[in-house]
């Protein structure tokens, strides 16, 4: 139940240049919130978190309340802009793989790295995420666990472009080839 930034101006932060992930939430129920996670201090450039910009990993398993990743600028991270371990986790109106003027490339290496789901990408009407610039995809969905249920992973109301990879990766793998015999196990 941790605040990390705060919807006012001048609440965030400036998470950046660490050797790991810039915020590492564990448990549930906490919020990061308007700050800059990966950028150096014009935001215009990176000054990279070697790991993500934001990870969650909720080690205990608690599936009540949520982690919320909202209002930030997620860009010029060594890894993923955001990593979601667990369920439960949420991310809506944030900037991921772009600058502080919302416009400048400053891509992380995936915008988004869902595993474990069910996480929600954007789906709140007139705050999307925009997803955009980062060198590999700009989601991928993956779930190394999942051998009987599909991810559960929600993606909608975002806006994804320009990344080096697929907007949305199913499997992280590059292209999908549907499967109609296939029971909906993993990402497919």
């Amino acid at each position: 139940n941790d605040m990390i930034g705060g919807p006012a101006t001048g609440d965030g932060n400036m998470i950046s240049g660490n050797h790991g992930p810039g915020v590492l939430l564990e448990g549930s129920g906490s919020t990061v919130e308007n700050n800059a996670i990966g950028t150096d201090l014009t935001g215009q450039g990176a000054e990279p978190n070697q790991g993500p910009g934001v990870e969650t990993s909720d080690a205990a398993g608690v599936a009540s309340g949520s982690n919320s990743i909202a209002g930030n600028v997620i860009s010029g991270n060594g890894g993923p802009g955001v990593q979601f371990n667990q369920a439960s986790d949420t991310a809506v109106n944030n900037f991921i793989g772009v600058g502080g003027d919302h416009v400048t490339a400053v891509p992380n290496t995936v915008g988004i790295l869902a595993q474990r789901g069910p996480e929600a990408i954007g789906g709140i009407s007139g705050s999307p995420n925009t997803i955009a610039d980062n060198t590999g995809a700009g989601i991928a969905i993956v779930d190394p666990s999942a051998t009987t249920e599909t991810t559960g992973v929600s993606v909608y109301d975002n806006s994804i472009f320009g990344n080096g990879g697929l907007g949305i990766d199913l499997g992280n793998d590059g292209v999908t080839q549907n499967n109609p015999l296939n029971p909906a196990f993993g990402p497919d």
